[in-house]
């Protein structure tokens, strides 16, 4: 049998340090051709119904969460 821990204090979201996509190309809704990304981005929505966008990284081919000084720079 498991165990969840207990825990009255809510925890920070926190991403892993790996990419969290890849690639450069998407086919939209109905479109037959692929189109190249320009951006994009993890949406979160608070208990308030609040959205919170969080802008991905491109680096080496891959869309990484941005670095804890990135994140600060964006808010």
């Amino acid at each position: 049998m498991f165990q969840v821990a207990d825990t009255s204090e809510p925890s920070l979201l926190t991403l892993p340090p790996i990419p969290l996509a890849t690639g450069q190309l998407v086919f939209p809704r109905g479109e037959d051709r692929p189109q190249r990304l320009s951006r994009v981005e993890l949406v979160l929505t608070t208990e308030f119904g609040e959205e919170v966008r969080m802008p991905l990284v491109e680096q080496h081919g891959a869309w990484w969460a941005p670095t804890a000084r990135l994140a600060r720079e964006l808010a």
